[in-house]
């Protein structure tokens, strides 16, 4: 290994002269999540026929499930040509669609009690948080109490058919046949001049349909750019992943299975990386 030590000894020169001259004593915010949706739908029957989905290719998200003889289906896509989180709801019959939506600050309390319970959430700094807007409207603003940095998020709620109404920080929606939310965030900016704009830029844009096209071509140029076919992959494409990880954990791990976790790191790099 001791070619590495040339590398590594001017790695370590390197941070010593950032250090000198000061780059290592600058404060950097942390990251954390700024808002999170939260969705009350009620149920009529015991849900069947539950399945999440993630398609690789589009980068869009689903959820589907069926309340008695009606089937409903969530999906989500982080529009990388249009830089805002959309989420559409619907179902098989008209009208069926009944729930309350709500923007609501994103807390990490829950960290402490995933998996093992050992790992902690990382310290945030205080963060006061408002929350706003009016009609389709909705609106969260977090400021930091420190130094009065701010940051926040804008959503607007598009209802199609049925009723809907705002009840203080929440929208309120009945017998719809189909809901859009569009969420758009900011940081580093005064909310009062960054939620104007993100509302006008929100208004602007079209339909789920128009969205998902959009979002299917950017996001699939680059998915596309590699493709890994293994011999034998096709007899368990249409598997869950369930059954694909308890053959593996039975020693049996299939090509399907390889394909399969290539195809989700191709995806997650995707996702969070710029063109």
């Amino acid at each position: 290994l001791g070619f590495l030590c040339p590398w590594a000894s001017a790695w370590n020169g390197l941070i010593r002269w950032l250090q000198e001259r000061g780059y290592g004593n600058q404060p950097i915010a942390p990251f954390h999540p700024a808002a999170e949706w939260r969705l009350d739908t009620p149920a009529r029957h015991p849900y069947q026929e539950y399945r999440r989905e993630v398609d690789f290719a589009t980068g869009v998200v689903s959820v589907h499930w069926r309340d008695g003889g009606v089937r409903h289906t969530r999906e989500l896509l982080v529009s990388r040509p249009d830089g805002i989180v959309a989420l559409r709801v619907r179902s098989s019959q008209a009208g069926a669609v009944t729930l309350r939506l709500r923007l609501a600050p994103c807390g990490l309390e829950a960290a402490e009690t995933m998996g093992s319970g050992a790992a902690r959430p990382p310290d945030q700094p205080p963060v006061t948080f408002t929350l706003g807007g009016a009609g389709e409207w909705l609106e969260l603003t977090g400021i930091y109490d420190v130094g009065g940095g701010q940051f926040g998020a804008v959503a607007q709620v598009r209802v199609a058919g049925g009723t809907w109404r705002r009840e203080g920080d929440t929208v309120a929606v009945e017998n719809a046949d189909e809901v859009l939310a569009l969420t758009d965030l900011f940081a580093n900016e005064p909310a009062a001049a960054a939620l104007p704009r993100r509302r006008r830029a929100l208004a602007a844009l079209p339909e789920w349909d128009a969205l998902r096209r959009r979002q299917a071509r950017a996001h699939g140029a680059l998915f596309r750019r590699v493709s890994l076919e293994l011999g034998g992959a096709e007899t368990g494409a249409a598997a869950g992943n369930e059954h694909l990880l308890l053959e593996a954990v039975q020693g049996r791990v299939s090509p399907a299975l390889v394909q399969r976790m290539f195809e989700y790191g191709r995806y997650l790099l995707v996702c969070s990386a710029a063109d």
